[in-house]
């Protein structure tokens, strides 16, 4: 699971980071997308078989939800800088240019507590897709080789090696030298679907891109835009044995997880607050208000234990507690919280260190 968690980091990070260190650097702006919804929803069609589906207005977060978090904070620059001129350095990935994406992620168990995730990931933008992947793929520490699938070129690329000093020791790879994009170990593939738009993720997925376009069961897409979200929008099918991946002390708390069927929900970026909403499917009604009562009983507990604490952050966390709102109606179970600005920016700055 942890080759396929760094493909999955490294896209993600790739496009929320590079987009901050866009907004930043940059005073000119594009309009701002009226309605974010159908430029993702079309990338998310052309999506293979999943479980999993998000969609990212890129546009919308690079010129007015990044600014508008951000509040002409620039302390989380110098992160977002060295992370960019890594990723430039080593992969020549440049995602600036992009407006749009979705991500299908396929589920897989490995063992009883153990899950593989596979992500397949459609960009969509305005520069030529042959010469972005072009300037991705000149670089010496790559090792790339060619597919030819469903009549498109795949690009299936490594890392070179270095050699170490000893036979017993297996070779390193050159991300190792850093710290950011150590993890990824493992090949990833890159292909063009047309002249604005590349698929990028593990080779298989991408393979599978190409050859069975468009598998998303129905539901997940009406889940989709269902969900609210102006930044990002997601859904996903709920595996079982999922709980057994949390930490979780309550055995009616797992019980309470495991009826999950769906989650969907997404990212809003208001004036003063960053909203996220997501909703639960259970199996039954009951299931539903008894995973309502327990979440409030874990958020009940969970500020009491941070009641006493002194620590700014400790106090960031139960600012969060005490703002999560939960409901249940019929089989679905909501969770929202508004976090304003100053605390998401908080958030970052903890997670960045």
């Amino acid at each position: 699971m942890k080759r396929s968690m760094s493909v999955i980091s490294i896209v993600f990070a790739t496009i929320l980071i590079f987009n901050l260190q866009t907004t930043a650097q940059n005073t000119a702006q594009r309009p701002k997308t009226n309605n974010p919804a159908p430029a993702f929803e079309q990338l998310i069609s052309k999506l293979p078989a999943s479980d999993a589906v998000i969609g990212f207005d890129l546009e919308r977060l690079r010129n007015s939800a990044i600014p508008t978090v951000l509040g002409g904070e620039t302390s989380l620059l110098n992160t977002a800088n060295s992370l960019i001129a890594e990723l430039k350095s080593n992969y020549g990935i440049d995602l600036g240019s992009f407006e749009s994406a979705a991500a299908g992620i396929a589920i897989k168990q490995i063992k009883d507590n153990e899950f593989d995730f596979e992500p397949a990931v459609i960009v969509r933008g305005s520069e030529d897709s042959q010469r972005v992947i072009s300037d991705a793929l000149g670089r010496e520490q790559l090792n790339v080789t060619t597919e030819t699938v469903a009549d498109k070129t795949m690009y299936i690329v490594r890392l070179k090696t270095e050699k170490t000093s000893s036979e017993n020791q297996e070779s390193v790879p050159v991300s190792k030298k850093n710290n950011y994009f150590a993890g990824l170990q493992r090949e990833f593939a890159l292909a063009m679907l047309d002249d604005r738009t590349i698929a990028i993720g593990t080779t298989e997925r991408v393979r599978q891109t190409l050859k069975l376009p468009g598998r998303i069961d129905q539901q997940l897409i009406a889940l989709v835009r269902k969900a609210p979200g102006n930044v990002l929008r997601f859904a996903a099918r709920s595996p079982r044995g999922i709980s057994k991946l949390l930490p979780l002390d309550s055995d009616d708390l797992g019980q309470s997880i495991e009826s999950i069927r769906f989650i969907y929900g997404g990212l809003t970026v208001e004036q003063q607050t960053t909203k996220i909403e997501a909703s639960g499917i259970t199996a039954t009604a009951n299931a539903a208000l008894s995973l309502k009562e327990t979440l409030e009983g874990v958020q009940t507990l969970g500020k009491a234990l941070l009641g006493n604490s002194k620590g700014a952050d400790k106090a960031l966390y139960r600012r969060l507690l005490e703002s999560a709102v939960f409901s249940a109606k019929d089989n679905e179970v909501k969770f929202q919280i508004g976090i304003p600005h100053s605390d998401v920016r908080g958030l970052i700055g903890m997670l960045s260190k």
